[in-house]
Order: C-alpha cells, then sequence, then structure tokens
C-alpha cells in the first residue's frame, strides 16, 4: 500500500508541476507570428488579426486533455494485460 501512496503522490505532483507551468508560461507566449504565420500573413493567406489576451486557460487545458487521454490509454493497456 505504501508503494501505492508514493507512486500516486508522485502522478499528483507531477501533474500539479505541469498545470503551473502550463499556466505561468504560456503568459510569457509571443504574440508576434512566427515564422509560418508570418509567411501565410506576407502572402495573403491568412488574415493579420488582433492578438487576444494571453491566459493561461489554454495551457492548463492542454495538460487535462493530455493526462486524461494518457490515463486512458494507460488503463486500457493494463486491463488488457490482465485479460
Amino acid at each position: 500500500m505504501s508503494r501505492r501512496i508514493r507512486l500516486s503522490a508522485f502522478i499528483a505532483a507531477g501533474l500539479v508541476v505541469a498545470l503551473a507551468v502550463a499556466f505561468f508560461v504560456s503568459r510569457a507566449a509571443s504574440s508576434q507570428p512566427d515564422g509560418l504565420n508570418r509567411v501565410a500573413i506576407d502572402n495573403g493567406l491568412e488574415q493579420a488579426s488582433k492578438p487576444s489576451a494571453v491566459d493561461g486557460r489554454a495551457g492548463v487545458l492542454g495538460v487535462t486533455v493530455t493526462f486524461a487521454l494518457a490515463s486512458g490509454v494507460f488503463l486500457v493497456a493494463r486491463r488488457k494485460g490482465h485479460g
């Protein structure tokens, strides 16, 4: 039981760190277009738009979805291994 608690605590701590990094680092993202976006704008393939306010929600959502999908894959693989 002690090993399960340690593994759960490790996973929870990793998830908290990933969420914190995603939340705070995404605020530092540049509002300037990257190279591919710049080429699209220069060639008229994309309308230049106003940069939107950047907050941490997109990063948190990405981490949450990725964690949920990875957990689902792990559970399916684990069940197939037992049966």
